[in-house]
């Protein structure tokens, strides 16, 4: 007799109920302390759900914020509160934020790889490595490059650490 089965065949019962009971250890602690109820859990997925729908402010609200906002650039937020306040219309200082006009992004502005494509002709790389011979002595290499032509300018090796004998051709 015992435990009964459904059509699915799952087993219906007692062992159900004692399996759920019994949780995993990672599961029954988490540093120590036990974890939060279920319900907890359920609280704050709700509490902190997207909400859908359409916007909290009319269309003609936001119209008019957008039109006061690109008429008077110089206005803040608070101060457009201010005027539609006098207009009898309650809007909050993040609303208005949320709806004003906001200046389109330049558009003309460059690429990095246009900026380097254009201004490849005058670009030079410059290194100096210090080098450990097989004899252990240090030896230091300078040398500068042209980028549009990957052409080596100048190259100069030198075991002292003097500037103006590495700089001379």
């Amino acid at each position: 007799m015992g435990s009964e089965f459904t059509p699915l065949g799952r087993k219906r019962g007692g062992a159900r109920r004692e399996s759920a009971s019994k949780s995993p250890p990672h599961r029954q602690a988490r540093n120590g302390r036990p974890l939060a109820p279920q319900g907890l859990w359920l609280y704050w997925t709700w509490k902190s759900r997207t909400r859908l729908g359409g916007p909290r402010l009319s269309a003609e609200v936001r119209y008019l914020i957008a039109t006061v906002s690109r008429d008077n650039p110089l206005w803040g937020s608070e101060r457009i509160r201010g005027e539609l306040l006098k207009l009898g219309i309650i809007v909050s200082k993040r609303s208005i934020r949320r709806y004003r006009w906001q200046k389109p992004a330049p558009g003309g502005s460059q690429a990095w790889r246009t900026f380097l494509a254009n201004e490849l002709r005058g670009i030079w790389a410059a290194d100096l490595l210090v080098v450990q011979t097989i004899g252990y002595r240090i030896v230091y290499v300078l040398f500068f490059i042209r980028h549009d032509r990957r052409e080596l300018v100048h190259f100069n090796v030198t075991s002292s650490c003097r500037l103006d004998l590495a700089a001379t051709p």
